[in-house]
């Protein structure tokens, strides 16, 4: 099975991370993927491809992001909290020819997201880096309280 880099080799889609979230405190990650950001040191790309915002503790949160030709922007209970723009790349760019040889070939492909089909994963991640800390059995199972989903097409 095919995993991190190896498996980015053959997406020709990106993924945008709606939400995720550390098993501790309020603070949430919003995070759009794609071959360019992947396989391009943060340092030499022209925006993060990541932002954060907080939740509240103890209610449902709304989750959102809206996809246009411009940017990808995410929001927490309707208010924005991280937009990656959508910035079409040149060998003209000031920044290209800093880039690794590795790095060109992916960076033509900030690509805009609205292009690109995507599939929906809702999960709960236990123990990882990501998560912040190992899970304690006396603690599971995990509580991921889900009240609706909507997709639309506008």
């Amino acid at each position: 099975m095919l995993s991190g880099p190896a498996l980015w080799k053959v997406i020709t889609g990106g993924e945008i991370d709606i939400m995720e979230k550390a098993n501790y405190g309020t603070l949430t990650q919003h995070s759009t993927h794609s071959n360019y950001t992947i396989h391009t040191h943060p340092s030499r790309q022209d925006q993060p491809n990541s932002g954060y915002g907080n939740c509240n503790p103890g209610v449902y949160n709304i989750y959102s992001v809206s996809l246009t030709e411009e940017a990808v922007t995410f929001y927490i209970n309707n208010v924005e909290v991280f937009r990656y723009n959508n910035i079409e790349h040149s060998v003209n760019d000031p920044g290209y020819d800093r880039l690794l040889d590795i790095e060109k070939e992916y960076y033509l492909l900030n690509y805009t997201h609205i292009d690109c089909n995507y599939r929906i994963l809702i999960d709960i991640a236990i123990n990882g880096a990501y998560p912040g800390k190992q899970a304690i059995p006396e603690e599971l199972p995990g509580i991921f309280d889900i009240d609706w989903i909507s997709v639309k097409k506008l």
